[in-house]
């Protein structure tokens, strides 16, 4: 079942719905797309990267450098208009709030810091474990200045797949908030550890595969006529063409099992839908709830 859906409807997982004492998810497997161009343009690319010279397996990335001493991870925050323009008449006193001119300004202003992610490096290397040709960024190395240097070299784009297990920020009313959010310690300038919708486009991938194991990575301003704006669309202008995110805040330990059988999957030569479809039929059949397994969610083809 492809899914090209409308305003709200791209942030259901439909393979949650019932149909009458099953998950949808268990009689078909679901796939996204923002438009029916994109996806005649990600079944085009995946010939065209058939015919590539073979690639390294895997670059996961994990294990990034945040502060210690935060306790709460922020979800999808709904105090943006604190900062940024909805549609309301300014007060008298917001007249004179400057304006954040940066993204970590922005962040700052929001009062959002990033928590460690105990266990993600671990996490990475496992994934990476799983494949002859993996390689791991952690710690210091997961950082934008490193992927920004494999970019220049070329090196990213000789890999299949990309798995970041990373924090993400996506803002349902600026894109420019909207981010894969790598190492924020020791970031000499012009670099900043945020990885943003608008920057993405401007890496060279030639990928068949990302997974961002980042809560609400999904999420994206809706524009009329474009379907679901944000990461999977960056990304498919990075020159990726799979990608699987989730819609909803994650469940640490389940989401590291379940990315692990996943990939799993894909090594043993499953095409990404049915990995997936596969993944989270295991989990329902193991009595897992939804809300754990639903929000993974696959964009392209």
């Amino acid at each position: 079942m492809i899914v090209s859906p409308d305003a709200d409807l791209a942030f259901l997982p439909f393979e949650a719905l019932r149909t009458g004492d099953r998950y949808l998810v268990e009689s078909h497997e679901v796939q996204y797309t923002s438009a029916a161009a994109m996806y005649a343009l990600s079944r085009a690319r995946a010939s065209e990267y058939a015919r590539l010279e073979p690639r390294a397996d895997l670059l996961a990335v994990g294990g990034a450098l945040y502060e210690p001493f935060v306790q709460v991870t922020p979800m999808l925050n709904v105090h943006h208009d604190l900062l940024y323009a909805l549609p309301r008449p300014l007060r008298p006193a917001e007249t004179a709030r400057p304006t954040p001119t940066t993204v970590p300004d922005a962040f700052r202003a929001l009062k959002i810091a990033w928590a460690n992610l105990p266990g993600t490096a671990e996490e990475a290397a496992r994934i990476a474990g799983l494949f002859d040709a993996g390689r791991v960024l952690a710690g210091a190395d997961a950082s934008e200045e490193r992927l920004l240097e494999l970019n220049a070299s070329g090196e990213l784009a000789r890999y299949r797949q990309l798995f970041f297990a990373t924090h993400g920020y996506l803002s349902p009313y600026d894109p420019r908030l909207s981010s894969v959010v790598l190492s924020q310690v020791g970031n000499a300038a012009p670099h900043d550890g945020y990885v943003t919708v608008a920057e993405w486009p401007r890496y060279d991938l030639k990928s068949d595969l990302v997974v961002i194991a980042a809560a609400n990575s999904g999420f994206g301003p809706v524009a009329s006529g474009e379907g679901l704006l944000g990461l999977p669309f960056a990304l498919h202008l990075a020159g990726n063409r799979n990608t699987v995110l989730s819609l909803w805040t994650l469940n640490d330990p389940l989401t590291a099992r379940f990315v692990e059988q996943l990939f799993s999957r894909v090594r043993s030569g499953a095409d990404h839908v049915s990995a997936l479809a596969e993944t989270k039929r295991a989990f329902a059949a193991d009595g897992v709830p939804a809300s754990y397994w639903a929000p993974f969610v696959l964009h392209g083809s």
